[in-house]
Order: C-alpha cells, then sequence, then structure tokens
C-alpha cells in the first residue's frame, strides 16, 4: 500500500557535473554510502550513470521480489560493504522461481560494490529481460575487445581506437573500454562477453601496459600489471574464445614471450622497439580492417596485412632508438623542431629513418626474427 517514487527529476543531475546529489538511503550508491559513512558528506562528487545502475537495480530488484533490497533503517556503511554478499543472500532467500535466471544475472550487473563493474545501459538493453531474442552464447561472443588507458589527453586514444575499429560494420562486434583498470578487464568477462581478440594501448612505459590506477601497488602515473597478471585475466578458465592479443604499446615483446609461456594458445602481436604513432596507428588500421573482412580471419594473415599497410604508407621497420640522441645532444635542448629551414628532417638522432617494428609471437617464436637495420644513403 505504499508508493513509490520512480523518478524525481527536480534532483536530478547532469551526467559529469561535480555536485552533492539528494537521494534516499536505502537506494544510496556506495561510493556515496562510504562518504557519508566518514562524515565526509558535505564534499561534492562527479555525477556518474553508475549511481543510475545502481539504483536502477534496486528498484529492478524491489519490483521482482516484492520487496525492497534494504530496509528503510539499514546503515550507510551496510551499504557501503556488504553490497555483493548481500544480493547474493538476497536471491537465496527468496523462494524458488520468484527471480529467474536470466533476470538475476540483470541483477548481478547493477548491483555491484564496485561501480566500474556495473554495466551500462546499452550493455543492459542487450540482456534477454529486454529482448525477444534469447541472451544466447553466440550473442556474447565479440571478435575485438580494445582496452587503454589516456595518460596524455592530447593523444586522443578515444577518438583513435574508435575511429579503428570503425572498419566492423557491425557494432556487435567490437567493445572499446576507455581508461581501462585491470578490474575493466575482468569485466568483460564476469559479464559473459566472450571475445576472440583483445588488444591493449598504451604510452609511456616502454616495455608495460599501462592501466589507470586501481588503488595499493599502482605507480604515480598508473597501475603496471606484471606477467603474472596478465596469465590470470587471459587465461582459458575466463577467456574460452580468447586466441590473439595485441599488446600495442613499445618494447612488449619480452611481455609477449613471457604470458605466451604460460598460455601458449594464445598468439601476441606487439612491438619489438619504441614506436612512432603514427607508424602504430597505420599497423593497427591494415591489422583491424584484415579481421573485419570476415570470420575468425588467421593471426598470421591480420599482421602481414598491418606490416603491408605499414610499408606501403612509407614507414621502415627498425628501432627508431638505434638514431635518437642522446638527451644531452644540444638539438633536444634546444628543440630543434622548430628551426624554420626544417633541418630536423635530415637529422636522423631527431627524425629517426626507421619507426617501429611489429611482431607476432606465435608456437614459442618472434616472427620475423631481429635483423638490425642497414642505413642507406638519404
Amino acid at each position: 500500500g505504499s508508493t513509490l517514487k520512480l523518478v524525481d527529476f527536480g534532483s536530478a543531475q547532469r551526467v559529469g557535473v561535480t555536485a552533492t546529489p539528494a537521494h534516499t538511503r536505502r537506494y544510496c550508491p556506495p561510493e556515496l554510502a562510504a562518504r557519508i559513512a566518514e562524515r565526509r558528506s558535505h564534499e561534492p562528487i562527479v555525477m556518474r550513470p553508475q549511481f543510475d545502475s545502481w539504483a536502477a537495480g534496486l528498484l529492478v530488484y524491489e519490483l521482482l521480489a516484492g520487496r525492497p533490497f534494504f530496509g528503510e533503517s539499514v546503515e550507510y556503511w551496510d551499504i557501503a560493504t556488504s553490497a555483493d554478499t548481500a544480493l547474493q543472500a538476497r536471491l537465496k532467500e527468496l523462494p524458488e522461481g520468484t527471480i529467474s535466471d536470466p533476470q538475476a544475472r540483470l541483477l548481478k550487473c547493477m548491483i555491484r560494490l564496485q561501480p566500474d563493474l556495473r554495466s551500462t545501459a546499452h550493455d543492459l538493453s542487450e540482456k534477454k529481460v529486454f529482448s525477444s531474442a534469447d541472451d544466447t552464447f553466440d550473442r556474447k561472443k565479440l571478435e575485438v575487445a580494445a582496452f587503454f588507458c589516456d595518460p596524455r589527453r592530447d593523444l586522443g586514444l578515444m577518438r583513435e581506437i574508435e575511429l579503428l575499429l570503425s572498419v566492423f560494420v557491425d557494432n556487435r562486434r567490437k567493445q572499446v573500454i576507455p581508461a581501462a583498470t585491470l578490474s575493466s578487464v575482468a569485466n568483460v568477462f564476469d559479464r559473459g562477453f566472450l571475445p576472440r581478440v583483445i588488444s591493449f594501448s598504451g604510452h609511456q612505459f616502454c616495455g608495460h601496459l599501462l592501466f589507470e590506477k586501481e588503488g595499493p601497488g599502482s605507480s604515480s602515473h598508473g597501475a603496471l600489471p606484471t606477467a603474472d597478471d596478465l596469465i590470470s585475466l587471459l587465461c582459458p578458465q575466463r577467456a574460452p574464445e580468447l586466441q590473439i592479443v595485441f599488446l600495442n604499446a613499445c618494447k612488449t615483446e619480452a611481455l609477449s614471450h613471457e604470458v605466451h609461456r604460460a598460455l601458449p594458445h594464445l598468439s601476441f602481436v606487439c612491438w619489438r622497439t619504441l614506436a612512432l604513432n603514427a607508424a602504430a596507428k597505420v599497423f593497427s588500421l591494415g591489422f583491424y580492417e584484415a579481421l573485419a573482412r570476415g570470420e575468425r580471419v588467421p593471426v598470421d594473415t591480420a599482421f602481414e596485412a598491418g606490416r603491408a599497410r605499414l610499408l606501403r604508407a612509407g614507414y621502415k621497420e627498425g628501432d627508431p632508438e638505434d638514431h635518437l640522441h642522446h638527451p644531452d645532444h644540444p638539438h633536444p635542448k634546444t628543440d630543434f623542431r622548430r628551426c624554420p629551414d626544417g633541418a630536423w628532417r635530415k637529422c636522423w638522432g631527431c627524425n629517426p629513418p626507421v619507426h617501429g617494428q611489429p611482431v607476432l609471437v606465435i608456437r614459442g617464436k618472434s616472427h620475423p626474427e631481429y635483423v638490425a637495420f642497414t642505413p642507406t644513403a638519404v
């Protein structure tokens, strides 16, 4: 006999603004409940769609179960710490058949303690409960899941990767995850997606993948996962359909081999050397274009398509670091690039004649094998 208000537009806030949100205690998201429990409720917080995913999940549960998820007197600290375990307990308490398996899967995508693990409205709309189509194995398959961290906003990695993946006409074959944490990778699998190809892109830390910080163990710039971290993320138990891993970052050949030794069924596309950003984009475009041409295109076919496009664009394979000036050289100190006569273009120390070496790690070996660059007259 009580009244349930679903939406109060008078207290709505725009996504991305910093504000102190109005809320009803039992629908309060855990990240806000924690601030209130710590007596920091006066501090503004950035409004995120994940707040609504949480509250909507509680409302869906209430509509299906016929009772609130949390009572009126629930403590903020209980909301902040017990969400995941509370959902399991609530589902077990209900009479059999009250909530179907697809409905339970829906709730588990929304009522998550960590906000970044909550599904988006777009992902939720594809669930069985919102569609006449079955929530089938085939619908969850992806060709490419692309993860990236953008430590330097001027690189525009989000726009860059979305443009590269636009070669896939069917949006259901791709998933782009910006500002990715390691949890973001795990979340793709936890949500039931089954990518055949995973791409990691990053800059600044040679030999490592760079993710957003997630707490203890992160560097001042971000998180640098070890090979063991990647092995646990990419193992067959978690990623049964995964075949190809693209480490689109400088000097990731050694990391690829380390993971490949533990997971020899995977093939790795990576960079042996430093890679010019423009050259990496051209190679990636050729690689993705090949994958988009059909179903389950072999990795060596896609790799060679990337190399062919790289060379057609005028780039040369090799290690730019072999030619770069030492940091104490006068050119870097005086920003030789600003010389009006364009002399820096003729200086190999400022403008190396080679632009990076893509590598395919497959069946325990790297292709191509290492070959030293032999300079020619320019």
